[in-house]
């Protein structure tokens, strides 16, 4: 299992971030041996908000599907801390 932070998302979306190519290589690398990549709703709505969108709005929602969110994040509840 793999977390993957606010860095990452913008250095995979970002062509000219020094991070750009090493950033995609990680991701796909990771996905094409099976790993768990897992963020948290924090880190989403950071993302968002780095360009500019509301979260909840059409235009965030966008933003996840073009990231390929769906496609390999599972989004799952953790139990509360007792």
């Amino acid at each position: 299992m793999i977390f993957v932070d606010t860095s990452a998302f913008l250095a995979i979306e970002n062509r000219l971030d020094a991070h750009h190519s090493r950033a995609l290589s990680l991701r796909d690398a990771w996905l094409k041996k099976g790993q768990t990549l897992v963020t948290s709703d924090y880190v989403c709505m950071r993302v968002i908000r780095s360009f500019g969108l509301e979260p909840g709005t059409p235009l965030s929602f966008n933003l996840g599907r073009r990231f390929g969110i769906a496609s390999f994040f599972e989004s799952s509840m953790l139990p509360p801390k007792s």
